[in-house]
């Protein structure tokens, strides 16, 4: 009888531990997707605001005039993303090729305008690229992404030989996309859509041909986006065979501010300009980086 009850309690205890360790994978790989998405709806800004940096706290004269200034150009970026969960996940999904360390590439056009009577610039910039034929390249990694934008900056202290370039400004982008990793059978998509808003301030200061800034950016964001993955093999959820999960992850205005510092320094010849920054969100530790070259006058 004794017995009996040591079997009877060895199989129910079994069942159950089997029970809890099915259900592990799932949770486990919903919870990866989750914070990576998390991450994504953090990153987005961040690589967005990379777009149309100049060295000049702005381009054009405190009183207006008849004269116009502007500039034409292009511009790459690169914004540090943390691998861990993507890598965790697509390890659970037996998806081979998921680098550890990854950043995340902006390319585009920008353009600025300032004078013709108006004591202000206002900028453009416009970026799309679709690396989905191209993962192999790009470690077993493939996204596509859209952004367009742009920016007005509005002078505070026009540059004199002793006083800075001084300006303030605001902007808008709207970034769309997606991420993932695997094949059509076993695989890991995330897509994405985010709006950003930013305020900024921006001191610059010219000494003969190098020109170097620093500058604060105060930003929001409503991002949302959603996760996908599929097993060719399935994995047993309650005792059933599940093949493919999905999730969200959202951010809404009110709840996503986050502080930006960036800085750099510009090099003027003749019309050409080339500029390199760097920036930091305060809040969530995410590095970018940007060149940019293009003709100024």
């Amino acid at each position: 009888m004794n017995n009996s009850r040591r079997i009877i309690f060895v199989v129910i205890s079994s069942l159950l531990m089997a029970a809890l360790y099915c259900q592990t994978p799932q949770k486990n790989i919903n919870t990866c997707l989750y914070n990576f998405s998390t991450q994504l709806n953090n990153i987005i800004p961040n690589a967005s605001t990379e777009q149309n940096v100049y060295s000049d706290a702005w381009i054009g004269y405190f009183i207006p005039s008849n004269t116009m200034h502007f500039a034409v150009g292009l511009e790459g970026g690169l914004t540090q993303i943390n691998m861990d969960d993507l890598c965790t996940a697509a390890t659970m999904m037996h998806v081979s090729g998921v680098p550890e360390t990854f950043a995340y590439p902006t390319i585009g056009l920008n353009a600025k305008i300032g004078g013709i009577f108006i004591p202000f610039d206002l900028g453009i910039s416009f970026f799309t690229v679709d690396t989905r034929n191209l993962k192999e390249l790009l470690s077993g990694i493939y996204m596509s992404l859209f952004v367009i934008g742009g920016d007005i900056r509005i002078p505070l202290i026009q540059e004199s030989q002793y006083l800075p370039c001084w300006s303030i400004g605001a902007g808008y982008y709207f970034s769309k996309g997606g991420i993932g990793c695997g094949s059509p059978a076993s695989g890991i998509d995330l897509d994405f859509e985010t709006h950003t808003l930013f305020a900024q301030t921006q001191i610059s200061k010219s000494f003969s041909f190098i020109t170097p800034f620093i500058g604060y950016r105060g930003i929001f964001s409503n991002s949302n986006t959603n996760y996908y993955w599929r097993s060719a093999d399935g994995l047993t959820i309650d005792g059933t065979l599940t093949k493919k999960g999905s999730g969200s992850q959202n951010v809404n205005f009110e709840n996503s501010f986050t502080s930006q510092i960036f800085a750099g320094f510009g090099l003027t010849l003749g019309m050409i300009q080339l500029d390199t920054n760097a920036s930091y969100d305060i809040n969530h530790n995410i590095w970018s980086g940007g060149l940019s070259i293009r003709i100024q006058r």
